[in-house]
């Protein structure tokens, strides 16, 4: 019995030296992990300077290469080129607005005033009507200045 208990008991020393075994190269396996992914990050970031890096050297190598001259010309194109674009946006908003207060106003309503003679059309338009005034006609006008029926001064 003592052999069988022996036995028991040096199976379950190995058994737990095991686990202790599995435990470790869990733990081990998970710091390989981390550094692992350490490393990744790292190598991303500076991938990602040196991306940046580059686009800052693409940036300057136009500008290097332009001489000065160049340069204060290209800057005043694309101020001239903002300046319109701003001018074209603020009349845009005008036309915008004269729209929308022409929308808000009525339309004048045109009279469809017609008279068989200057005295009908007297009662209404004492003074007589000029050639823009809707209920202008030519055959009421009869000394040909665009005013139709209009009182002569000298005969009254």
């Amino acid at each position: 019995m003592k052999a069988d208990e022996k036995e028991a008991e040096t199976t379950k020393k190995a058994e737990e030296e095991k686990l202790k075994e599995a435990e470790k190269k869990k733990e081990e396996g998970a710091a390989v992990k981390l550094a692992e992914q350490k490393k990744l990050e790292e190598a991303r970031k500076e991938e990602e300077a040196k991306k940046q890096a580059e686009k800052n050297v693409l940036r300057e190598k136009p500008r290097n290469k332009l001489n000065k001259r160049d340069w204060k010309k290209k800057e005043q194109e694309q101020a001239r080129a903002a300046t319109l674009e701003a001018e074209r946006k603020r009349k845009e908003q005008e036309a915008a607005k004269a729209k929308a207060a022409a929308a808000a106003k009525p339309a004048p309503v045109q009279s469809t005033e017609t008279f068989d003679n200057c005295t009908e059309m007297r009662k209404v338009h004492p003074n007589g009507v000029p050639s823009t005034h809707p209920a202008y006609e030519s055959q009421h006008d009869r000394d040909k200045n665009n005013w139709a029926c209009e009182r002569c001064i000298s005969r009254l």
